[in-house]
């Protein structure tokens, strides 16, 4: 038997016998062209666009703006607290006492979890503190947020006030320790020792006299 000598010219492919069966059952005159070659230059073209913008952008936000996104990053990864201390005692030069912190009760609210509370909870607590809800709400409107997320809305608490509270159970609402400023001699020194009254946050620092030059 004479067997036939294997060229590439009578090589079949797989390809080509399914579109020519194809082809033939559905009686189809077809040709099977190849890819132009301006069609590969295109999307050689488009991957080098592509990729120089992809790499651009890349080095804008890691390079141009690295210092920018930095601070943005640390911003929400850590947060930074104030954290206020007692106010220090006051001596005459003698040692003798002149003011001091008391222990004291002050209610606090965190305000992003206290708006949750309805506004019946919200006039209920007002009416304990006897304070008008028009003054809670100008100290929400007005507090800084950036610098503290709580808010003291009264301090010097009495115990009877504070165990009404504590059975309400309000959302977002704190009992807190803090302290009283007391003046061992009452205004005897007043204009002289100073005193202390409420800034932003309803925080406290002092207002004249010696309280305020060191503050």
């Amino acid at each position: 038997m004479k067997k036939n000598k294997f060229t590439p010219e009578n090589e079949i492919f797989f390809e080509e016998v399914v579109f020519d069966s194809f082809s033939s059952k559905k009686k189809l005159d077809s040709l099977e062209l190849p890819l132009s070659r301006k069609v590969f230059v295109f999307i050689k073209i488009i991957i080098i666009i592509v990729g120089i913008f992809t790499f651009s952008r890349i080095f804008y936000l890691g390079i141009v703006k690295n210092n920018f996104y930095s601070v943005r990053s640390s911003a929400n990864v850590g947060k930074e607290l104030y954290l206020p201390g007692n106010r220090g005692v006051i001596y005459d030069r003698y040692g003798k006492l002149l003011a001091e912190n008391r222990p004291s009760l002050s209610v606090s609210i965190k305000t992003k979890d206290f708006l949750q509370n309805s506004e019946n909870d919200k006039k209920i607590l007002a009416e304990i503190l006897e304070e008008p809800i028009s003054k809670i709400e100008d100290l929400i409107l007005n507090q800084d947020i950036e610098s503290s997320t709580n808010l003291v809305l009264a301090r010097n608490v009495d115990s009877e006030k504070i165990i009404k509270l504590k059975t309400l159970n309000l959302i977002g609402v704190e009992i807190i320790d803090d302290y009283e400023r007391y003046y061992i001699d009452g205004n005897l020194f007043a204009h002289v020792i100073g005193y202390t009254g409420a800034y932003k946050n309803n925080e406290i620092i002092g207002k004249t006299g010696i309280e305020a030059y060191y503050d």
